[in-house]
C-alpha cells in the first residue's frame, strides 16, 4: 500500500490518486481535503468519459 502522507500531489498525480484510491478503499469513513476532493472529482469524470466513449465498464 502507498501511503498518501509521503506524495506530492503536485509532483505525481497519477501515483497520489492511486494511493488515494487505496486509502478510500480500506475505510468506511473518510475526510478528504479539497486537494483530495479535486483529484476524486477528476477521476470520477475521467471514468465517466470512458464509460461514455465505450472504452470502460
Amino acid at each position: 500500500m502507498i501511503n498518501v502522507d509521503n506524495l506530492d500531489p503536485e509532483a505525481d498525480r497519477a501515483k497520489y490518486a492511486l494511493a488515494l484510491a487505496e486509502a478510500l478503499e480500506g475505510n468506511e469513513e473518510n475526510t478528504v481535503g479539497p486537494t483530495d476532493r479535486d483529484i476524486i472529482v477528476t477521476a470520477i469524470r475521467a471514468y465517466s468519459a470512458l464509460i461514455d466513449a465505450g472504452l470502460a465498464c
